[in-house]
């Protein structure tokens, strides 16, 4: 693995700090992407510098879902 360091980056600067080490790198856990429309628990996302941009269309997704969802509740199906 490869990990680039970005000079001032919080996470990259400590790792470079700390020469020689392993570390366990596991997961992804879940589901991955995949949301289903009867699913009503929480959602956790945790991603972090450009690990972002994959994500911004899910949460673009998700909120548009939220939004459609309220306004269905609040005027009907056939007003939204």
């Amino acid at each position: 693995m490869i990990i680039k360091y970005y000079q001032g980056g919080k996470l990259t600067s400590r790792i470079k700090n700390i020469p020689q080490t392993q570390y366990k790198i596991s997961g992804p856990y879940g589901a991955g992407l995949k949301l289903y429309p009867q699913y009503s628990g929480h959602i956790v996302i945790i991603t972090g510098g450009t690990g972002i941009l994959p994500f911004l269309d899910l949460l673009d997704y998700i909120y548009r879902n939220l939004i459609l969802n309220l306004l269905a509740k609040s005027f009907g199906e056939a007003q939204v």
